[in-house]
């Protein structure tokens, strides 16, 4: 007997844009309070936000703060998007 296999495929990637993030997520492409970043190109999800993962941002809140002082701003957020060196981020709203 012989069986007949399918043959190999290869799967594209396709990265998308700052503006094609934004469309998404204006079209309801994500689900409400999802939390989805851009990064490189791609989404992908985010872990959660826990205790540890606050006390880590607030202690390099501070440690940014006291080293480059007014030179840049800094803060955090609890929604909205983060603009970085790799692309943006939804936080769940």
């Amino acid at each position: 007997m012989s069986v007949a296999t399918a043959p190999a495929t290869s799967s594209r990637r396709h990265l998308f844009s700052v503006d094609d993030y934004y469309r998404m997520d204006e079209a309801g492409v994500f689900a409400p309070g999802a939390r989805v970043q851009l990064l490189d190109g791609e989404v992908v999800d985010m872990s959660p936000f826990g205790d540890r993962h606050a006390a880590c941002a607030a202690h390099l809140t501070l440690l940014f703060i006291e080293k480059l002082g007014r030179s840049i701003n800094v803060w955090t957020t609890g929604g909205g998007a983060i603009f970085g060196p790799r692309g943006i981020r939804r936080e769940g709203r």
